[in-house]
């Protein structure tokens, strides 16, 4: 019996009660549409954006892991961080703006933003500590970049947390 045959016969001998059976039923019909579009669309190899080869966006993505591992410190300089990770700067910039959206600095930048933010909501550091944990050592730099990176200054955003009941016992997390 063919896949398809095989999907068909599933969906005739439903072995399930409602509200299951529908489920069940939703599932073979979206496995038959989607076994259906196979077979008449064509075929495209998986590729990389921006003409990257598999290696050269895996590479990348280390680069991104190398960024990350440490957000209290700048990254490494375009040249350094090519060299790590085997591939040229222009290739590295372009390959990490077309996989990630944005430049290598922008995007350490943005992720250490998202890290103060959750170390705010964990409540465990002031403002001060915060910034020095990302790697400000002015907390006010720090403030400018918070304040450009949410619309809101850092002071503004942990009282309307303790407003909102959030603290380090809380798991909830605000969106």
């Amino acid at each position: 019996m063919t896949p398809l045959g095989v999907v068909l016969q599933q969906l005739m001998q439903n072995p399930y009660d409602s509200p299951l059976s529908r489920m069940f039923a939703e599932s073979r019909a979206l496995d038959l549409a989607c076994r259906a579009l196979d077979s008449v669309m064509p075929r495209q190899t998986a590729c990389c954006p921006a003409g990257l080869s598999a290696q050269d966006a895996e590479r990348i993505h280390y680069a991104r892991e190398i960024i990350l591992a440490d957000l209290s410190t700048p990254p490494p300089s375009i040249a350094d961080l090519a060299r790590k990770v085997g591939v040229n700067e222009k290739k590295l910039k372009d390959g990490f703006k077309s996989l990630f959206g944005n430049t290598i600095f922008a995007y350490h930048r943005t992720e250490r933003m998202e890290y103060a933010r959750t170390l705010m909501i964990e409540g465990e550091l002031n403002i001060c500590g915060i910034a020095y944990a990302v790697g400000y050592a002015n907390p006010s730099h720090f403030a400018r970049s918070f304040h450009t990176q949410f619309g809101i200054n850092p002071g503004e955003y942990m009282r309307s947390l303790r407003k909102r009941g959030y603290h380090a016992n809380n798991p909830n997390i605000p969106q």
